[in-house]
């Protein structure tokens, strides 16, 4: 409820400064009910006791009754301010066309400056990305006619077919992704981070969903692919002395399994 209540803020807040002045009249509704704040101070009320349910939680914690379920409940609350800062960015991504939802849980987003291999101009560009368990996703921040902030969709790697290169010689806040099954300079990307923290803490997220991915698809594998049998031939009921032809068949495939790891890799997938 915390995550989608911050997430929808901003729009709240947009809402009562487009019309505050025809649906609240704040200062005659104050001197009648006696309110001492305006209405957007009540509204950012749950997002303040975020902290102070962590505050809380953390002074609990030294009690021994109850232990286990008050350390859920800190971790539970201390996500919650990254949770629901994610979702409003997300919130905020236009133009990418599937269901964000098949694209996994957002584990990550941030800005970087990017190189792309595809630009005909060699020069860092200002990018947001947004990591899933199945793709990461680039983007262009924007601003729309009401000057606020929106990302625009510009492209996506698969996790699955990208390799890791975890250093960049001349700048220790670069590193760089190969997307395709053999390394070289047209498929490689270049992202810049804005400091060493941030660059170890995606490189670690974006190795570990490599790998889960890899181990994902390779327990796929070992279930073993039947292909349709082959109808048998039958001979024609003529019992004439004439020769009876038969198509020179190859050796069929009847009965038999596909070996998995031939059929994946003719996929191109990596």
């Amino acid at each position: 409820i915390y995550v989608d209540y911050c997430k929808n803020k901003p729009d709240s807040s947009q809402l009562i400064l487009e019309h505050a002045g025809t649906f609240f009249d704040v200062s005659r509704r104050s001197q009648r009910r006696g309110l001492a704040n305006s209405i957007s101070s009540y509204l950012i009320k749950p997002v303040q006791r975020i902290t102070k349910y962590q505050l809380l939680l953390k002074l609990l914690s030294c009690c021994e009754e109850g232990k286990g379920e008050i350390k859920d409940g800190l971790e539970v609350m201390l996500s919650v301010p990254k949770r629901a800062n994610d979702a409003m960015h997300l919130a905020m991504l236009e133009g990418f066309e599937e269901n964000l939802e098949v694209q996994g849980e957002l584990i990550l987003q941030d800005s970087f400056q990017v190189w792309d291999p595809r630009s005909l101009i060699r020069k860092g560009r200002d990018r947001h990305l947004f990591l899933f368990e199945l793709s990461l996703v680039f983007s262009k921040e924007i601003k729309d006619s009401a000057g606020r902030t929106k990302y625009q969709y510009k492209n996506r790697l698969l996790v699955s077919v990208c390799l890791l290169e975890y250093h960049i010689e001349g700048d220790s806040c670069k590193f760089a992704l190969w997307a395709g099954r053999t390394p070289s300079s047209d498929n490689k990307t270049v992202l810049k981070a804005s400091s060493m923290e941030a660059k170890q803490e995606w490189i670690k997220n974006i190795r570990e969903v490599i790998q889960e991915r890899m181990t994902h698809l390779k327990g796929a594998l070992k279930e073993p692919l039947h292909l349709p049998k082959t109808p048998a031939l039958t001979k024609p009921r003529n019992n004439s002395k004439s020769p009876s032809f038969e198509p020179n068949l190859k050796p069929s495939l009847k009965g038999e399994l596909l070996n998995p790891i031939s059929w994946f890799f003719s996929l191109s997938i990596f």
